[in-house]
């Protein structure tokens, strides 16, 4: 591994032994197990914030649905009357309450993050 560098971090005495009880069913050594694990992870992380980000974007561009548009449609899964997407037509351009709805976004991104 070219450029690599050594990381050490605390964990459970449980994932210590569930790490082991991996590596030697797969053969492979702790640190690539590890390894994987965290760019897994990273991946993922990014996936999600850049889509977080991109969401708050539209929004702050005045690209969204309104909230009763969107739970009209959520609460028709599963039913008998299921309704299709709502189109673009429906979207919302408003930028009233910019602030505090970019609060919220923010807020939102911000758990994301820590998931």
């Amino acid at each position: 591994m070219t450029g690599s560098v050594s990381l050490s971090f605390r964990v459970s005495a449980e994932k210590a032994a569930a790490l082991d009880k991996l590596a030697n069913a797969t053969e492979r050594p702790r640190s690539w197990l590890l390894e994987k694990a965290l760019e897994s992870y990273l991946e993922t992380q990014a996936w999600q914030v850049a889509h977080v980000e991109q969401g708050a974007a539209d929004f702050r561009a005045g690209r969204y649905y309104d909230h009763d548009v969107m739970k009209e449609w959520l609460l028709s899964w599963g039913t008998d009357n299921e309704l299709e997407p709502p189109d673009e037509s429906l979207m919302v351009v408003n930028r009233k309450s910019r602030s505090a709805a970019d609060t919220l976004v923010h807020r939102r991104a911000k758990s994301a993050r820590r998931k």
